[in-house]
């Protein structure tokens, strides 16, 4: 069995992780994600976090520096062990920052060819 190729980490998909939009919209969550957990660890240290939550004080560091995919598993740890919900809200709504053929693209539309189909905002007047 052949290893698994590398894929690119949230922090190269953008610049000033975690400060600055992302254009690619998984990316992007990735970042809100993170934004989430910062605010949820305040003061605290990720040593700390990591005896709360029970996730690896390494696998939050490189979550925090967005040199890693969270799974599933280890963002429900840290949303149980912190009592707080760390995906973000209206992920549903997160739009490519550069929209495709001018047109806003959100992430809840059908997926085509490594493309959102563009769609208008179900909020837009």
């Amino acid at each position: 069995m052949s290893p698994r190729p590398s894929r690119v980490t949230p922090n190269e998909l953008g610049v000033d992780w975690p400060h600055a939009p992302i254009s690619d919209p998984v990316a992007e969550i990735a970042r809100l994600l993170v934004l989430n957990l910062l605010g949820a660890i305040g003061d605290r240290s990720v040593r700390e976090i990591a005896t709360i939550t029970g996730v690896d004080r390494a696998t939050i560091g490189t979550l925090l520096r967005g040199m890693s995919w969270p799974d599933i598993a280890t963002l429900a740890k840290l949303e149980i062990g912190l009592g707080r919900q760390l995906w973000p809200v209206d992920a549903a709504l997160v739009k490519v920052v550069e929209p495709i053929d001018g047109e806003d693209v959100f992430l809840h539309e059908p997926y085509v060819r490594g493309q959102f189909l563009p769609r208008r905002s179900p909020y837009a007047e």
